[in-house]
C-alpha cells in the first residue's frame, strides 16, 4: 500500500495526505470500446408506477436502441426535407428540418427559422405502406431517412456502468441523507411518486434508487473516460437537483458533484471544472455543492419561471441566464453560444460537465420553453464545437425530458455530432494523461 499522499496508479493522485477509497467506478476501458456509457439497470420498471410521473423513466433504454438500429419505431423526430415550390415565374428550393410527428400522413409542423416560415406540409416516409399524401400549398418534397436510423453502435462497443457503492456515494453525501433513503417517504418525496410511499423499501432500493444509483455510476466513469479519451456521454444522469444532503425533482444522488470531486481526487491534472447547465430548470443541487468552490464554475441557462427557484443556490452560479416562457430557437441558440464562448474565457477549466436536458423542446409541459428538436441538435454541436475547439474534455449527461419522443432526440444529436467529427474513435483526445488501470471486470448481477 502506498505511502499517504504519493501516486499509487498512473494519472491517479491522493490529496490533502489521504487515500481514496478502493473503488469499483475507475477501471481501464479498452480501446474498442467508445466512451459511451450505459446500462439496461438504467431504465425504471415496476408495476406501472414509474407512469405516475411525468419523467421517461425508460428513455435511456429507447436512446440505445435507437443508436444500435434495433428499434420498429419508423418516424425520426427530425428529418430533412427538400422542398421545391413554383412562386409565378420564380421558383424555391432548399433544405429545412421538419418534425415531429406522430403517425406518416399527419401535418408535420416546420421549425423555425426555416425557408418555409409557419407554414406545415403534410407527408409521409418511403418505408410507410399508405402512398405518399398529396403535398399542401404545392409544395414537392423528397423526406430523407431520420439520423437515428442509422445503426452506430452495438453492446460491444460500450462501456456497461457499474452502480456507485455506499462509499463511493459518502465523498459527496452524507450519511444521514443515505439513511434517509432507507424511508420510503422519503424516496416518494424525491421522486414525486407518491405511492412509493407504501411499498416497502427493500423493494424501492431494488427498483428505484437502484437504478438510479447505477446512473450516478455511469457519470462517475464517463468523467474518467472524458479526461481519457476527450470526450464521453453518459446516456443516463444528470440529477442536478440533488446536493450532497437533500434530494428533489427525481435527483437521488448528486452525481455531477460526484464525478467532478472523483477526478479532483483521483486524476492528476485536473483541478479546475466547469458545469454548462442547459436542463430547462435551475441546477440547484450542484450548485449548492460547490457554493464558494472557485475551482468550479458554474454556467446555468434555464427557466426562470419554474422549478425549484431556489434563491441560495443562484448564488453559485458564474453566468446566469434566465430565460422567460416560451423562448424559441434563435434567442435561445444566441445565448447559448456567447455565453458558452465567454465562460470558458473567464475560466479554463480542465474539464467540462455539459448537462444536455431535453425538457427545452417545445410541448415539455414542466420545461416551459419552445425549442425545437433541431434547436437541441445544433445546442449540443455548438456546446461540443466551442468546448473541444478549446481542447477540453467534457463528459455529456442527458438529464432531464419529459415528452416520449426526447429519446428520439438525443440519438439523432449523438448521431449529429459523430457525423461532424466531434465525437467518435477517430475523435482526436485533448489528453496526455495514459492509463494502467486494471481491467474493467464484468457488471455483477
Amino acid at each position: 500500500m502506498p505511502a499517504p499522499g504519493t501516486l499509487s496508479e498512473p494519472g491517479c493522485r491522493w490529496v490533502q495526505g489521504t487515500q481514496p477509497h478502493a473503488t469499483q467506478l475507475y477501471q481501464h476501458v479498452p480501446e474498442t470500446r467508445w466512451p459511451i456509457v450505459y446500462s439496461p439497470r438504467y431504465n425504471i420498471t415496476f408495476m406501472g408506477l414509474e407512469k405516475l410521473h411525468p419523467f421517461d423513466a425508460g428513455k435511456w433504454g429507447k436512446v440505445i436502441s435507437f443508436l444500435k438500429g434495433d428499434t420498429d419505431f419508423p418516424s425520426p423526430v427530425v428529418t430533412r426535407v427538400s422542398f421545391q415550390r413554383k412562386a409565378g415565374s420564380r421558383a424555391m428550393q432548399g433544405d429545412t428540418t421538419v418534425g415531429p410527428w406522430d403517425e406518416p400522413g399527419q401535418p408535420l409542423p416546420v421549425s423555425s427559422p426555416s425557408p418555409l416560415g409557419n407554414q406545415s406540409i403534410t407527408g409521409c416516409f418511403e418505408q410507410c405502406p399508405a402512398p405518399l399524401p398529396a403535398l399542401s400549398l404545392s409544395f414537392f418534397c423528397r423526406m430523407k431517412p431520420g439520423l437515428s436510423e442509422e445503426k452506430l453502435l452495438s453492446d460491444a462497443m460500450l462501456v456497461e456502468a457499474r452502480e456507485a457503492s455506499e462509499e463511493d456515494l459518502l465523498v459527496v453525501h452524507t450519511r444521514r441523507y443515505l439513511n434517509e433513503l432507507k424511508w420510503s417517504f422519503a424516496v416518494a418525496t424525491i421522486t414525486e411518486i407518491p405511492p412509493v410511499i407504501f411499498l416497502p423499501n427493500f423493494l424501492v432500493q431494488r427498483k428505484v434508487l437502484r437504478p438510479l444509483r447505477t446512473q450516478t455510476g455511469g457519470t462517475i466513469m464517463a468523467g474518467k473516460l472524458a479526461v481519457d479519451r476527450g470526450w464521453a456521454i453518459n446516456v443516463g444522469g444528470g440529477f442536478h437537483h440533488c446536493s450532497s444532503d437533500r434530494g428533489g425533482g427525481f435527483c437521488a444522488y448528486a452525481d455531477i458533484t460526484l464525478a467532478i470531486k472523483f477526478l479532483f481526487d483521483r486524476v492528476e491534472g485536473i483541478a479546475r471544472a466547469t458545469i454548462i447547465d442547459l436542463d430547462a430548470h435551475q441546477g440547484n443541487g450542484h450548485e449548492r455543492d460547490f457554493m464558494g468552490d472557485k475551482r468550479v464554475y458554474i454556467m446555468d441557462v434555464y427557466n426562470r419561471h419554474i422549478y425549484p427557484g431556489d434563491l441560495f443556490a443562484k448564488q453559485a452560479i458564474r453566468r446566469k441566464v434566465e430565460l422567460e416562457w416560451g423562448t424559441e430557437d434563435d434567442e435561445y441558440l444566441s445565448k447559448v453560444e456567447r455565453n458558452v464562448e465567454r465562460a470558458l474565457r473567464e475560466h479554463l477549466p480542465d474539464v467540462v460537465v455539459y448537462n444536455a436536458g431535453t425538457d427545452v423542446l417545445e410541448g415539455d409541459r414542466l420545461g416551459g420553453l419552445s425549442i425545437s428538436p433541431g434547436g437541441i441538435l445544433k445546442r449540443d454541436e455548438l456546446v461540443f464545437r466551442v468546448v473541444r475547439a478549446h481542447q477540453i474534455p467534457i463528459l455529456m449527461v442527458t438529464s432531464g425530458g419529459y415528452q416520449k419522443r426526447t429519446a428520439r432526440i438525443i440519438a439523432d444529436s449523438i448521431l449529429n455530432l459523430h457525423d461532424l467529427g466531434l465525437i467518435g474513435p477517430d475523435s482526436p483526445s485533448v489528453s496526455a494523461q495514459s492509463s494502467d488501470l486494471p481491467p474493467l471486470p464484468p457488471a455483477g448481477p
